[in-house]
């Protein structure tokens, strides 16, 4: 059952309040470069409901920084899971360590690879 609205803006704020420093500089590197994103945006896949650490809304884009957990061989099939399902709801998922998430043109690069087609749903 999809969860209430009241609980997914809890929530988000809940999340918003423990924003990575990773995700933080993601967010400014797209600031940058003139693209708006949305943060801990909910995606609400039929079964589960995901918040996506940063959503472009023009270019149906998510952004997924991966910290140092998302490392172990559990999280990465939980992480692969929820790509795949994003994935078939049309959204093209970027997946970056904390590490390139502060790199503005690895950021414009992976951005730019999905518009010029190189990669597809």
């Amino acid at each position: 059952m999809k969860p209430n609205s009241e609980w997914i803006r809890k929530r988000r704020q809940e999340l918003l309040s423990k924003t990575s420093d990773a995700e933080k500089s993601a967010y400014l590197n797209l600031k940058k470069l003139g693209i708006t994103a949305l943060r801990q945006y909910p995606v609400w896949t039929g079964r589960r409901m995901y918040f996506a650490d940063l959503y472009i809304p023009k270019y149906n884009i998510i952004f997924e920084i991966d910290g140092g957990y998302h490392y172990t061989s559990r999280q990465k099939r939980l992480d692969g899971n929820r790509s795949s399902g994003l994935w078939r709801m049309g959204y093209h998922v970027v997946r970056l360590s904390n590490h390139d998430s502060r790199n503005i043109l690895k950021i414009k690069n992976k951005i730019l690879l999905i518009l010029n087609g190189k990669i597809k749903k």
